[in-house]
């Protein structure tokens, strides 16, 4: 009989199920752990551990490894390739990992009908056991050791397998050895010493948790194998919610299914809904069982990864704000050398007014009236040396201590270079507030009436046609005119 079956006092028991006068959570629990419902899901992960291990055993490959989660299906699937394969091969599975290496061997001989007596040592049980599998290997039906939680045997015990997994027959493994355990098993096998059982795995698999939809597909599976027809008493959003709380793991799903049509059919409802699973949850007596995921080494991976990426993305940064930083005072420092090359220029002493309070120095020259002169300065244009192209002037007079002046008509001074303003003229009505000097001549600037220059400007018809350390070169009206700055201001 399949199915749900009422009986005489309104319980439900296997048989023909009646949808429409079935109650949730009568009859036998599709989602029990019973081993008489033992039914095996093909989600694509598990297919894929099916087809690789049955073939590695075909193929002869020793040592093949299974690992997964708590609760992925581990032990699941491997019962079932015992299930399927059992004509095949000759299955022992060894499920407790806290027995001493000869006590292993003794349940081995026990599952392989070897007879013990006699046996003390390691070596007795070996012997015995590798005669066994040879004639198992004969008959057609070689020889499988299935360890379960094998993430918990130890050193001894995995010298054992390695003892085991060197017996041969006619070059292939005498007997092959499925280990079952969580990924911690990957770990152990990297300890030091181990490298040669690592190295024999011929192949290796791991489980995946089920995605949103296969957990829908494993709740109606488990629902079909128990008999029930018709539509699911889970609704999408309660299977979206099992899927959530579960993290895809069947046993995390069986849970939560089996305490959720318990609790629906306690109060004779028939739809599961996601405030059912939401109570299960938050129930006291399940508290954290669906907090609990084991995969610490691929969660800590991902962790160490991310830390590392932020340490990396702090140290860019860190490096990134020196360099601004450096940047910022080297552009600070700048400046405060460019504002130190400003000197401020003192308002202009009208000319005429100086030269009629100061008596000449010296005889007029060439029939012109005298100046009075300092030392001579040298003049260099930019690019030239002094030694060779260098224009000496005999302009010694400054801003502060202004030259007898009564030139020609022309305007020009006794050296015939530079001419001087006459009071009254736009030149000398000029306001020269500040000079910057630099040795590159895009950096020399004036400022002038309140606005900045560069040589090349033009202000009121007055074109700066050179910015030197001491003075500023004008042009008017085709005649060059110099106004000059005391060295003692500003420094």
């Amino acid at each position: 009989m399949s199915g749900l079956e009422q009986t005489r006092t309104g319980a439900m028991r296997p048989g023909t199920a009646d949808p429409g006068r079935m109650r949730l959570g009568d009859g036998a629990n599709p989602f029990s752990d019973s081993s008489k419902s033992f039914h095996f899901y093909p989600s694509p992960s598990h297919r894929k551990g099916v087809h690789r291990i049955t073939r590695g055993l075909r193929s002869g490959c020793g040592l093949i490894l299974l690992i997964g989660e708590i609760g992925i299906g581990k032990t699941t699937l491997a019962r079932h390739i015992q299930s399927t394969c059992r004509r095949e091969y000759a299955f022992a599975e060894l499920a407790n990992p806290y027995l001493t290496p000869n006590e292993q061997l003794h349940f081995l001989c026990s599952r392989f009908r070897v007879g013990t007596d006699g046996l003390a040592s390691t070596d007795d049980y070996v012997q015995a056991l590798s005669r066994c599998f040879a004639r198992l290997v004969e008959q057609g039906r070689p020889p499988v050791v299935v360890l379960d939680e094998s993430h918990l045997l130890d050193r001894a015990h995995f010298g054992l397998l390695l003892i085991l997994s060197n017996l041969r027959h006619k070059g292939r493994p005498l007997v092959q050895i499925l280990l079952v355990g969580q990924v911690e098993l990957l770990k152990r096998l990297a300890e030091p010493g181990l490298e040669a059982m690592n190295q024999r795995i011929g192949v290796r698999c791991e489980l995946a948790p089920l995605s949103r939809e296969d957990t829908g597909r494993y709740i109606e599976f488990k629902l079909r194998k128990a008999g029930h027809e018709g539509r699911s008493p889970f609704t999408d959003r309660a299977v979206r919610r099992i899927w959530d709380i579960s993290g895809g793991l069947p046993r995390l799903i069986n849970h939560a299914c089996s305490h959720a049509l318990d609790h629906a059919g306690f109060s004779r409802k028939s739809r599961i809904t996601p405030d059912c699973i939401e109570r299960v949850y938050r129930d006291p007596l399940y508290s954290g069982l669906f907090r609990i995921r084991t995969r610490p080494d691929r969660t800590g991976r991902r962790r160490m990864f991310m830390l590392a990426a932020a340490g990396v993305l702090l140290l860019v940064g860190v490096a990134v704000f020196l360099v601004v930083h450096q940047g910022l005072l080297f552009q600070e420092r700048t400046n405060a050398v460019s504002r130190n090359a400003v000197r401020m220029v003192p308002a202009p002493v009208p000319v005429a007014e100086d030269a009629a309070a100061r008596p000449s120095a010296e005889p007029g020259l060439g029939g012109q009236d005298s100046v009075t002169l300092s030392e001579p300065v040298e003049v260099v244009e930019p690019g030239l040396s002094s030694g060779s192209q260098s224009v000496r002037t005999d302009i010694g007079s400054r801003m502060d201590e202004p030259a007898d002046f009564d030139g020609d008509s022309d305007g020009t001074t006794g050296n015939g270079l530079f001419a001087e303003p006459a009071p009254d003229s736009p030149v000398a009505a000029l306001s020269v507030a500040a000079v910057a000097w630099d040795e590159n001549p895009d950096k020399r600037m004036a400022i002038i009436n309140g606005t900045i220059l560069h040589a090349g400007d033009s202000i009121l018809g007055i074109r700066l046609q050179a910015i030197e350390p001491d003075g500023l070169v004008l042009e008017h009206g085709g005649i060059l005119y110099e106004r000059r700055m005391p060295a003692n201001e500003g420094q």
